[in-house]
C-alpha cells in the first residue's frame, strides 16, 4: 500500500507548489539545462506531471545536505547563513536572479567562503572525480557570489562539495569569483577516497555570470514573440537522451517531429564538408579493418588454446582465460515455463578474456585496459 502511495503523494505536492511557475534563478542558468525546454515553460504550455519518484530523489538530496551540514557542525568550522536569499544583478540586463544559497563557511581563521551542496548519483559522482564538475553547479553558484557581493564582498571561495549518494564518498571542489571580470577559476579538488591527494584544476570560466543572463533575455525574447507558430530554439539533445526522456515537455516537443524533419531541405550546397565526409569515410574504414583484424586475433588465440587442450594459461606477460557463460539469448517471455530450465542449461557462450600480469604492471609496463572479447 505505502510503496504505491507514497510516489502518488509526491507528485501531487509537486503540482501544488506556487514556485513551480517559472521565473528566471539560479538553478536553471546553466548551459546544460534545455533553453527549448525553458520557453515551454515561459510559455505555460502545458506539462507532463513530474513523477512522483523523481520528486522524491529531489527530496532525497535535500536530507543528504541537511545530514552533510550536520556534520560540519560537529567539527571546527562554522556553518552559518543557510537559506539566505541572495540577488544577483548585471549591467544591460532588466532582470535580477534571486535565490537561497546553501549556507557560509567560516575556517579556523575566520575565513567565509560559499558552501553549495550537492548529492549525486554514484555514475555522476565517478565522472565529476575526473576534475571536470557539472557547468551547470559552478554557473548557479557563481550567481550566488555574484549576489554575496553585494552584502560580503569579502567573500569570493566557493567550496563545492559533492556527496555520492550511493557510496557517502565527497569530492571538494575550491573554486574564486572574480566579481569585475566576471570569471570562475576552479582551482583544486580534494577527495574523501583514502590515497588521493589534492587535484589541481586550474580552469577558468570567462563571462559566467553574464551567459546566465543572456540564455534567460533568450527565454525571454522567443516567449515574447508576436507571431503564432512560435519560433523555437533548437533541440538541445536528441530524443533517446535522458534529459529528453524525463522532460515533463518531451511529448509536445517531438510531436511534430517527423512533419519537420520531412520540410528539410534537399539539393543543399554542402561543399564545406567535403573534408570532414573523407575523413568519415576514412576512420570508418579503419574501423571495420580494425574490427575484422580483431576477430581473426581472437581465433588465432581460441585456436591455439584448442590445440593445446587449455581453456587458461599465460605468457610472460599475459593471463589468457576462455571462459564458458550460461545464456539464453532469446525472448524468455516466449518460452514455456516446463522448457525454460533446459533451454536455459543448454544455451552457451565462450567469453575470451585477456590480462596484463600483475607483475608486469609493477615493473613500469604500460597497460591498455583488459580487452575482453565475446564468442558465440
Amino acid at each position: 500500500m505505502l510503496a504505491e502511495l507514497l510516489h502518488k503523494i509526491a507528485s501531487q505536492k509537486y503540482q501544488e507548489k506556487e514556485n513551480n511557475h517559472y521565473r528566471p534563478r539560479p538553478s536553471l542558468a546553466g548551459p546544460e539545462r534545455c533553453i527549448r525546454q525553458m520557453v515551454y515553460w515561459r510559455l505555460g504550455i502545458p506539462a507532463t506531471p513530474l513523477p512522483g519518484r523523481a520528486v522524491v530523489i529531489f527530496d532525497d538530496s535535500s536530507f543528504h545536505e541537511e545530514l552533510t551540514a550536520d556534520w560540519i557542525r560537529q567539527s571546527a568550522y562554522k556553518l552559518h547563513s543557510q537559506q539566505m536569499v541572495v540577488e544577483a544583478q548585471m549591467d544591460g540586463f532588466p532582470f535580477k536572479l534571486k535565490g537561497k544559497i546553501d549556507g557560509i563557511l567560516e575556517d579556523f581563521e575566520s575565513n567565509e567562503s560559499l558552501w553549495e551542496h550537492k548529492a549525486v548519483s554514484h555514475f555522476s559522482w565517478q565522472e565529476m572525480a575526473k576534475g571536470e564538475p557539472h557547468i551547470d553547479y559552478l554557473a548557479q553558484d557563481s550567481i550566488y557570489l555574484r549576489g554575496l557581493h553585494n552584502v560580503s564582498p569579502h567573500i569570493r571561495d566557493l567550496i563545492l562539495l559533492i556527496k555520492n549518494k550511493n557510496t557517502a564518498q565527497y569530492l571538494e571542489f575550491i573554486a574564486t569569483y572574480f566579481y569585475e571580470q566576471d570569471e570562475l577559476v576552479v582551482r583544486s579538488m580534494h577527495t574523501s577516497t583514502e590515497g588521493m591527494e589534492e587535484t589541481e584544476i586550474n580552469k577558468s570560466y570567462p563571462n559566467i555570470v553574464k551567459n546566465c543572463f543572456e540564455k534567460f533575455q533568450a527565454v525571454e525574447d522567443f516567449a515574447l514573440q508576436k507571431n503564432f507558430p512560435y519560433i523555437l530554439p533548437p533541440r538541445q539533445y536528441d530524443k533517446d537522451h535522458w534529459r529528453c526522456e524525463y522532460c515533463q515537455y518531451h511529448e509536445t516537443c517531438w510531436a511534430n517531429y517527423e512533419a519537420e524533419f520531412q520540410a528539410l531541405g534537399t539539393g543543399v550546397d554542402l561543399s564545406d564538408l567535403e573534408e570532414l565526409c573523407a575523413y568519415y569515410l576514412e576512420t570508418s574504414s579503419h574501423v571495420n579493418e580494425m574490427r575484422k583484424e580483431n576477430e581473426e586475433l581472437k581465433e588465432k588465440i581460441k585456436k591455439t588454446l584448442a590445440e593445446k587442450g587449455a581453456r587458461e594459461g599465460t605468457t610472460q606477460r599475459y593471463v589468457i582465460k576462455n571462459s564458458l557463460v550460461k545464456s539464453c539469448r532469446i525472448d524468455k517471455t516466449m518460452i514455456p515455463a516446463s522448457i525454460l530450465n533446459l533451454c536455459e542449461k543448454e544455451n552457451f557462450y565462450e567469453k575470451l578474456t585477456i590480462n596484463l600480469k600483475k607483475e608486469s604492471k609493477k615493473k613500469g609496463v604500460k597497460e591498455n585496459g583488459a580487452k575482453t572479447v565475446h564468442t558465440d
